[in-house]
């Protein structure tokens, strides 16, 4: 008869888990007490087991970082020098740097001329020196131009500014191991160092794939607006000595200028300092017929409620039908000369009141001499007026829309030119949209912003220019024209400057 097993005991043979066991041995006396015993001993044994083997695990791992917390002293010297982060994803320290990717500068595009087949490049975006003929693109002659050497430049120097060991660390490839702490702390000198590492000889040079862009983009102000990319791919032409060339080559330029087309110093500006605000009170008391509403006094801007007859609107639309065509804007070649360039800040299609059939047009010389009256300026100082005419597009950011995004009207390069700069803009509505359909001109910089829907009939005059120094630009009245979501919209500008325009025009100065 089997012996009884004490309560919770398994049948002998048969483990607690249940997997067959090896037969039992014959137990002795004391067994019991003995394993009793063992079990306190490894009980107490355990934790120093654990701890022995942290121990040889600490020992193991000599050779790597403690990973104990940082004392003050040591995060001060991680954050003044650098530390080995892992590179970006798809990115390792070989990888190619963004100059030689065809990224073009933050808010530049390119596209093929259907006309040409050349790709021209255009500002996406605006920004404060921009002008109604938008700056910086750039002229195909500029394509051509030949970049002088700058043998020896010590471009491991650290930029102005940063740490002094930022050329060491640059020289040693810091910028691409650590870009994290690199590009935040040795910004500008990683930006050269990336450049210069293009040349074998260390030289800086122009590495973007047409170095006559690096030319035009350089001379309308780029390298401090879009130092990021310039630095990288333009590094020749963002130098001082680049520059210093550039501006001999632009004096050179307006020197002959000078001798082509002087201005006769009998002439007098048409607006002098102090005078703009009588003239807008004039404005204001002496053309009511108009129905002047004064939007902003300072800077002025009036929108002309009555300015033209439905005839007079029809009559310009009537002389840009057939004749539209698209609208270009004004670069520099790499002479300093400003040259007709495709642009896509601005999408709309135009024609000028120029030829004889629209200049002799009695409904048109009326509203020309109602723009003279009313500004106090001659008629020959104003450009030809501009017909401009914009398509509806399905909706505000589909690429198919016609737009003008924000800018100004003054251009800083007639400062020198015969007919000077740009002084009042007269904007006229020449037929009116529904409700909802966009196409409104919008001032993005007074305050608050002001939006005029169009409506025909309606003008809108400002200047382009300060009150107390009427050559100086006034970025107040910075605008934009906004998409047309339903129908059409044709207007009409007239640009009216310092000086005689029609005159410098007849001789082909206004733009040399």
């Amino acid at each position: 008869m089997a012996k009884k097993k004490s309560s919770g005991t398994p049948a002998d043979g048969v483990p607690a888990d249940g997997v067959s066991a090896a037969p039992p041995s014959k137990k002795k006396v004391g067994t019991s007490r003995k394993r009793a015993d063992v079990a306190k001993t490894m009980l107490w044994a355990a934790p120093v087991v654990v701890l022995v083997a942290a121990g040889i695990a600490f020992v193991s791992r000599s050779g790597q970082a403690p990973q104990s917390p940082r004392t003050d002293a040591a995060q001060r010297r991680d954050a003044a020098h650098p530390r080995r982060d892992s590179p970006p994803p798809g990115r390792d320290a070989s990888s190619k740097t963004e100059n030689s990717s065809g990224q073009l500068p933050q808010g530049w595009g390119s596209a093929t001329d259907p006309t040409s087949g050349k790709t021209y490049y255009f500002k996406t975006a605006t920004r404060e020196t921009q002008w109604e003929f938008p700056t910086s693109a750039a002229g195909e002659e500029a394509a051509s131009a030949a970049k002088p050497s700058l043998t020896g430049h010590n471009w491991n120097a650290a930029a102005e500014g940063e740490d002094k060991e930022c050329a060491g660390w640059a020289k040693q490839g810091e910028c691409t191991a650590n870009p994290e702490f690199m590009r935040a702390k040795c910004k500008v000198t990683c930006e050269r160092a990336d450049a210069a590492r293009t040349s074998s000889t260390g030289e800086l040079v122009d590495s973007w794939k047409e170095p006559g862009e690096c030319i035009a983009w350089a001379a309308s102000g780029e390298c401090e607006i879009n130092k990021g990319f310039m630095y990288r791919s333009c590094a020749y032409s963002c130098s001082p000595e680049a520059r210093a060339a550039q501006e001999k080559k632009l004096a050179a330029s307006l020197a002959e200028y000078n001798v082509r087309c002087p201005r006769d110093a009998s002439m007098l500006p048409a607006l002098s300092p102090g005078m703009m605000n009588a003239t807008f009170e004039r404005v204001m008391l002496e053309f009511r017929d108009l129905k002047p509403e004064l939007i902003s006094n300072d800077p002025p801007v009036v929108l002309f409620h009555a300015f033209l007859s439905d005839a007079e609107a029809d009559a310009f639309i009537g002389h840009g039908k057939g004749k539209y065509t698209e609208s270009r804007g004004v670069g520099f070649s790499a002479d300093g000369k400003m040259t007709d360039v495709k642009t896509e800040i601005r999408t709309s299609r135009h024609t000028w009141c120029q030829e004889r059939s629209c200049l002799n047009d009695p409904l048109v010389q009326a509203v020309q001499q109602r723009v003279s009256d009313v500004t106090q300026t001659p008629v020959a100082n104003a450009e030809f007026a501009q017909l401009v005419y914009y398509h509806a597009c399905p909706s505000e950011r589909d690429p198919s829309c016609a737009f003008y995004k924000r800018h100004s009207d003054y251009i800083d390069g007639d400062r020198h030119r015969v007919q000077g700069v740009r002084i009042y803009t007269m904007f006229m509505y020449l037929n009116d949209l529904p409700e909802g359909a966009g196409g409104g001109t919008k001032f993005t910089d007074l305050k608050p912003p002001v939006t005029f829907k169009p409506e025909k009939g309606k003008a809108v005059l400002w200047p382009s220019v300060l009150a107390d120094a009427p050559n100086n630009i006034d970025t107040r009245t910075h605008h934009e024209a906004l998409p047309v979501l339903l129908g059409e919209k044709y207007g009409a500008n007239f640009w009216i400057h310092q000086y005689d325009f029609r005159t410098a025009h007849s001789k082909g100065c206004t733009m040399g």
